[in-house]
């Protein structure tokens, strides 16, 4: 079976991070794009970061703090410790980039002790059944240029499935009609949830077929 995960929304997990370059200020930079545009959306797209020169290397967060989760909210991404980001390094090795992010208090200037990584899954796959008994699905482009999005009818339709053979040995991954989604196999999860991992969340189970 196969899960969809997120970084948590709670407080203690997601403190409000800001960056410096999220300011306006910074558009022409990323070809007058915004923040989001620029850089948010791009680590989303489930391919190494089309301009790593954006990436942020700073964040505030409002207040210093002392007890520090595996996974941090930022730029609506997983942002994972040292500890996480070598432990999926061991399931998939070399398949992800890791982006550091030292961490100011704002209201201090103080440094926190933590390095944080924002993860950039670089696994894009179409790992769904589109069967659109369940899923609207949309079309665009022909060819090697056509893309596909996929979205539920209804909350109250039975969940679509994935399709086991395209996962293949994939742990982590977005896929190819959704790519806003993490997705995550059942072994790489409990694993996750064995070793004490905290700060992200289990949405969705999902059948595979």
């Amino acid at each position: 079976m196969v899960w969809e995960i997120q970084a948590a929304y709670e407080g203690r997990y997601s403190p409000g991070v800001r960056h410096p370059e999220q300011s306006p200020d910074h558009n022409a930079a990323r070809g007058g794009q915004s923040f989001f545009d620029g850089v948010v959306r791009l680590l989303n797209e489930g391919r190494p970061m089309r301009h790593p020169e954006r990436m942020p290397t700073t964040g505030r967060i409002p207040k210093p703090r002392k007890r520090f989760y595996a996974v941090m909210r930022m730029m609506d991404q997983l942002a994972v410790t040292e500890e996480l980001r070598d432990f999926i390094e061991e399931w998939e090795p070399g398949v992800h980039e890791f982006f550091p992010i030292r961490l100011y208090a704002k209201s201090t200037g103080e440094e926190m002790p933590v390095t944080y990584h924002i993860l950039n899954v670089c696994n894009r796959i179409p790992s769904i059944v589109l069967d659109e008994r369940l899923l609207r699905i949309e079309r665009y482009g022909e060819g090697p240029d056509a893309r596909h999005f996929w979205f539920r009818r209804s909350g109250k339709d039975p969940l679509p499935v994935f399709n086991s053979d395209a996962i293949g040995g994939s742990r982590i991954w977005r896929d190819e009609g959704s790519t806003a989604r993490i997705f995550a196999s059942d072994p790489f999860v409990e694993a996750m949830e064995k070793a004490g991992f905290k700060g992200w969340d289990k949405v969705c189970h999902y059948d595979e077929e």
